[in-house]
């Protein structure tokens, strides 16, 4: 049994959120969480499972919590030889090799140890690293914009440097190298702005040529030892290689057309094809296909409409890299949620302060939110809403549209509290009816504002954020006040957070300034208040949240920690800060 925790912090971002059915939801990663630059152009993981990322602005590694950079120093040769990072390969000697717009660089990945790797060029043209290769036999292939190929040892000495010839038929037919791939059977693949081609292993035959004039931008080898090509051009296809070399071409979905950035292939089978300021096309195993573009009013959407890099982690995980908005990650072992918010739908949220929410015994989904909004039903199949408002002219409406909390009576009924009044709702009808204090009559509503309800047989229990608990009966449509007193049998406080009913048919009352246990039939509340004194107390006073898991163990959360009750002694077990949670004020807790 796990606990999910809501801290603090959550109640500032808190949006609904609802499982679609087969939605597509990225984290993000940028600038703001400690990534150099949001321009990424590769990334890869080491050996060790830490993450590489190179972008404009430098080197990223990140750990899973944390960003390290690696960037270019004039003054310090031991440091990156350009601070655009094109391109990342490790090889078995834990060095990663790291291509840049100016140059080769080596880290030693048990040092951290940056050497910038000479190579010998044309004096007139940069040399901007665009691809590496290790091959099976630990040679380093270093693809070049300008310079051709180059092929080294694993002790870094040149074997061979290929260029262009125009009088040699034999010599590869660009220096403007754009991708690389090692083919089981046929050997170096090399993809250039002049086409495709395999280089022979003969010195004196010529390469094979494929795709001649066509701009390659990326080599994807198929289990079936066929190859994907990606290709820089405005058309609505890329190609397919097969294993006896004939070229197909296959179509872009739904007709999208440009420059193919990406074009992978996940280890369950599932294609992801980036098209440059389009998006991604996912075209699953099953044939199912997702588009997934840039929708500002999607939080948990890809965020850039153009992909630069592509990975796949040990866990499963996608990770995209942008070109202006950092890192996308897909992590395919969550459970799948879609926001949904005010601008989500025409007929969406009327605020995105959510306050409440509650599903009914008909499967109804139910959100109160905070000034300014609505009781809102939700449909799950058709993702749309209806909305209840408040209505000064009409009694039937709700009685104020700031919503704290809601819980059902009967089936085909709710109950509703607000910040001015509580309401019976008739769904049928689609009516309410309010209660509101009655100075004349001592067995009315004690006070306006309702911060938690709890329905239990005839019996509805009504926290008040300032005036303790009412009990109504609903046979004798009367309410009875429970407030603080000097007796220590009383409620702790009048600022009632929490009504809770245990699966021991216990009654708890979770207030600012202590936890209670209501003996319904005397009447008399039992208090749990911190004491400094005694580590077996409850960790803070004001409670916020309470939850029993299927052990029947009672969970508290409080300002200052969670807490493990013990009915036997009365006492709790605490857990804070200190025993590893992110934060002490726990907001909610839920059974995983």
């Amino acid at each position: 049994m796990r606990l999910l925790l809501l801290f603090l912090l959550f109640n500032a971002f808190v949006t609904s959120v609802f499982a679609n059915k087969t939605p597509i939801e990225f984290r993000h990663l940028s600038i703001k969480d400690g990534l150099i630059s949001n321009y990424v152009n590769t990334i890869y993981e080491d050996a060790n499972g830490l993450i590489w990322l190179g972008t404009n602005g430098g080197l990223s590694k990140y750990d899973g919590y944390n960003f390290q950079s690696f960037t270019n120093s004039t003054s310090d040769t031991a440091t990156l030889s350009n601070n655009m990072v094109t391109v990342l390969a490790e090889d078995k000697h834990d060095n990663l090799w790291i291509g840049t717009q100016e140059g080769l660089n080596k880290l030693d990945l048990t040092t951290y140890k940056i050497t910038r790797v000479a190579l010998e060029k044309e004096d007139d043209i940069p040399l901007m690293v665009t691809a590496i290769l290790i091959d099976a036999q630990q040679n380093i292939w270093v693809g070049t914009y300008g310079n051709g190929l180059y092929c080294l040892d694993a002790q870094f000495n040149l074997i061979k440097h290929y260029v262009h010839d125009k009088n040699n038929p034999s010599s590869i037919i660009s220096n403007q190298i754009q991708s690389l791939l090692e083919h089981p059977q046929w050997g170096i693949m090399v993809g250039s702005i002049k086409g495709l081609e395999i280089l022979s292993s003969s010195s004196n035959a010529n390469n094979y040529i494929f795709l001649q004039g066509s701009s390659i931008n990326s080599l994807t080898l198929k289990e079936d030892a066929s190859v994907l090509i990606a290709v820089n051009h405005d058309y609505d296809e890329y190609y397919l290689l097969s294993s006896d070399f004939i070229i197909e071409e296959e179509k872009i979905p739904f007709g999208l057309k440009g420059n193919t950035s990406i074009l992978q292939i996940d280890s369950e089978g599932n294609r992801w094809l980036g098209v440059r300021d389009v998006g991604v096309v996912l075209r699953k195993k099953n044939g199912e296909i997702n588009t997934l573009r840039y929708n500002k009013y999607q939080k948990r959407g890809i965020n850039s409409n153009t992909i630069t890099s592509w990975l796949e982690d040990q866990y499963g995980n996608i990770w995209l890299g942008t070109l202006d908005a950092g890192v996308n990650i897909f992590d395919k072992n969550r459970k799948p949620f879609n926001t949904i918010d005010d601008n989500y739908l025409d007929n969406g949220l009327r605020n995105n302060r959510v306050r409440s929410m509650y599903q009914d015994s008909e499967g109804e989904i139910w959100i109160g939110t905070k000034v300014g909004g609505t009781l809102s039903r939700f449909d799950a199949n058709t993702h749309t809403f209806e909305h209840y408002e408040a209505n000064k002219n009409d009694k039937n409406s709700l009685s104020n549209d700031y919503i704290f909390c809601i819980t059902e009576d009967k089936p085909g009924f709710l109950w509703v509290g607000t910040l001015d009044g509580l309401n019976y709702f008739d769904k049928k009808k689609g009516t309410f009816k309010s209660y509101r204090p009655d100075p004349n009559n001592p067995n009315s509503l004690k006070s306006e504002s309702i911060y938690a309800l709890l329905k239990e047989q005839d019996d509805l229990y009504i926290g008040h954020a300032h005036h303790g608990l009412d009990i109504y009966n609903t046979i004798t449509k009367k309410f009875v006040n429970y407030q603080n007193g000097a007796n220590e049998n009383t409620l702790s406080d009048n600022r009632v957070k929490q009504v809770f009913k245990d699966s021991r048919n216990e009654i708890w009352v979770g207030t600012m300034k202590g936890l209670n246990l209501f003996d319904s039939q005397k009447g008399t509340f039992k208090r749990f208040l911190n004491s400094t004194s005694d580590t077996t107390s409850i960790s803070g006073n004001i409670i916020q949240s309470i939850y029993e898991d299927e052990n029947q163990n009672l969970w508290i959360g409080t300002s200052l920690g969670l807490n493990k009750y013990d009915p036997e002694t009365n006492s709790f077990i605490s857990y804070t800060k200190k025993n590893g949670l992110a934060g002490n004020s726990i907001k909610g807790v839920l059974g995983d």
